[in-house]
């Protein structure tokens, strides 16, 4: 479970660097750094991984990014 959950935080940590500036200036109210900073940490196991972080930004921070996300898509529409 933990290895699933390592590697999706990865992808959405991945996929965040590659959206572009002009993107991301846009919409601040996403914390792109964040995500990005996540999966560094995951990948490179800076100082070991703390599960505990993790199951906050899972249950808290996802759920957050998620709604910010949904939201900036509907306006596209």
């Amino acid at each position: 479970m933990q290895r699933a959950v390592s590697r999706s935080l990865k992808i959405i940590g991945e996929a965040s660097k590659s959206i572009s500036i002009e993107f991301k200036n846009a919409n601040p109210q996403i914390e792109w750094k964040k995500a990005a900073g996540l999966r560094d940490k995951l990948i490179h196991h800076y100082f070991g991984v703390e599960w505990n972080i993790i199951w906050n930004v899972i249950y808290n921070e996802l759920p957050q990014m998620e709604k910010k996300i949904e939201a900036i898509l509907n306006q596209k529409k």
